[in-house]
């Protein structure tokens, strides 16, 4: 069912022998209170992804511009240029963007969406259960979207598969949240299985998922990222019942 953001380097030639130290970044915040709103009401909403794609030069920032931004905002929306930085220790520096991101739900299974990386909503009440999944979504303009800029930068090859995606799931609630997360480093930490986590209220996870699962996200269009406890509701036994491994957002019921 899902999708999110990437792209990749400007790199010169030196680059493009170590080519993949040069990764593109996607980095969202998710609040627990949008996907609430989104799960009950049906209705999508849009929100900020910072998209940081590797450049040659900093100094070079009027060049990277005039050649991404029109390629971007071919396919998605809300483009917005940030800033270009240079990368202390790496051959490449960095240019941000902000990039509009569509949080999704649907009362059928046909999805209305733009863009190239999205959130989906699936509310499984109908299900008898009390749980929200969350998947990401990407679209296959992802491969449209390298071959353009393949073809707009000499020295540049796009390779998807090194994007690094970080999320924050953030409980902006004014009550405790339960969640399931797995396949992704979360607050620093390998997941493989899914875990239950609980956040206080202001409390988030960061959340990298892993190589295996975006490289999932970019050849199959979806890939699972969390189970979420409806609002007031709490997780299943079976999904608490999980050991935990040291951190203090992690439970163990036995």
């Amino acid at each position: 069912m899902p999708q999110r953001l990437f792209i990749l380097p400007l790199c010169t030639l030196v680059a493009i022998i170590a080519l993949s130290a040069c990764k593109p970044t996607i980095d969202l915040d998710l609040f627990i209170q949008d996907l609430y709103d989104v799960a009950k009401t049906q209705n999508g909403i849009t929100v900020p992804a910072i998209v940081g794609i590797p450049i040659d030069d900093s100094k070079k920032c009027e060049e990277a511009k005039n050649k991404m931004l029109p390629i971007l905002r071919k396919y998605s929306l809300g483009i917005e240029f940030i800033e270009c930085k240079e990368v202390k220790g790496e051959i490449y520096d960095m240019m941000s963007v902000k990039m509009d991101t569509q949080i999704l739900s649907t009362k059928d299974s046909r999805l209305d969406w733009s863009g190239l990386f999205s959130v989906f909503v699936f509310d499984q009440a109908r299900a008898a259960t009390n749980l929200i999944e969350i998947y990401l979504l990407a679209t296959n303009k992802l491969g449209d979207l390298s071959s353009d800029l393949d073809r707009q930068f000499l020295f540049q090859t796009v390779d998807i598969d090194d994007v690094k995606i970080e999320l924050r799931i953030k409980n902006d609630t004014k009550n405790d949240v339960e969640l399931s997360v797995g396949g992704a480093r979360v607050d620093g930490k390998p997941i493989a299985p899914p875990h239950p986590f609980k956040l206080t209220r202001r409390d988030y996870l960061k959340i990298v998922p892993s190589k295996i699962n975006v490289q999932y996200l970019l050849s199959r269009g979806f890939v699972p990222l969390a189970l979420i406890a409806k609002e007031g509701k709490f997780l299943p036994d079976s999904i608490r019942r999980v050991p935990a491994i040291g951190n203090s957002k992690i439970w163990n019921t036995e």
